[in-house]
């Protein structure tokens, strides 16, 4: 951990919400603080920076990641996004209690998740599924959320090629279940790495043994941001859209400080 005072001193004029980006290119890492931690805290205990266990790509290096607790806060979703997020995982969650398949209704329920999760490729491609299949991916989620582990759904609802990919089959989980499972999508499988161990090339798979070490790393955080918010903790679902976004500031950022390198050394 490293705690704001060891940084370089800066002011901003921005809201207490307002993510910030500091970028040490040197050291290949990037620090992301809210302007609370800024200019609201006095105490070095409520600024110390927790490592992400996931590298971040850049186009020339990959970065290692530091969040602070108070940035992760109140990146989580909005009141107004649960209330959206509560109204279709009550419906999913509906339609998986019934003991019959009812293909018109999952399909609904699937086109509401494909909307908030703006992957509207998809239910063009659900209306084209025949009933056998459909009824299969319906059994599919089933089973993962009765076992409560997403391989079985990611591993069948794939070999169907149907065009469902993990994006999407997370999505269903997270909101059946967002205490044991988060969204995979793009933003993370094309932006990450696991950890360079022997010659593995650490990069991160459409696969459920991908999935699984994805979420061992994001509960690893989890916890260790817990330890000190024990009165405030967040589900895994929440917290997964809380690094998502804090996420992309962080690409900005390394965009940003690449586009500079560049600009120098072209002069």
């Amino acid at each position: 951990m490293m705690n704001l005072n060891q940084k370089k001193k800066s002011f901003f004029a921005l809201p207490d919400s307002a993510p910030l980006v500091l970028v040490e290119r040197s050291e290949q890492k990037i620090f992301i603080a809210s302007a609370f931690d800024f200019i609201g805290r006095s105490s070095a205990k409520d600024c110390e920076f927790l490592k992400f266990p996931l590298l971040v790509k850049g186009e020339k290096s990959d970065y290692a990641l530091f969040l602070t607790r108070e940035v992760i806060k109140r990146s989580v979703p909005s009141c107004r996004s649960h209330e959206k997020i509560q109204l279709i995982a009550k419906r999913l969650m509906k339609c998986f209690s019934n003991k019959e398949y009812d293909r018109s209704e999952f399909i609904t329920c699937l086109n509401d998740v494909a909307d908030w999760g703006r992957i509207q490729r998809v239910k063009g491609k659900l209306k084209k599924t025949n009933s056998r299949k459909m009824n299969a991916v319906w059994k599919a989620f089933k089973q993962s959320l009765s076992d409560n582990d997403a391989r079985y759904a990611i591993e069948k609802i794939s070999s169907l090629k149907i065009g469902l990919g993990i994006a999407m089959i997370t999505k269903v989980l997270r909101l059946c279940n967002p205490e044991s499972f988060m969204v995979l999508d793009s933003v993370f499988y094309a932006n990450l790495k696991l950890p360079l161990v022997g010659n593995q090339n650490g990069a991160i798979e459409k696969t459920s043994d991908s999935y699984d070490k994805v979420c061992k790393a994001f509960k690893d955080l989890q916890t260790e941001y817990s330890r000190a918010n024990s009165y405030e903790e967040l589900q895994l679902g929440d917290f997964e859209f809380a690094i998502y976004h804090l996420l992309k500031e962080a690409l900005n950022g390394i965009k940003k400080e690449e586009e500079k390198t560049l600009n120098f050394t072209s002069e």
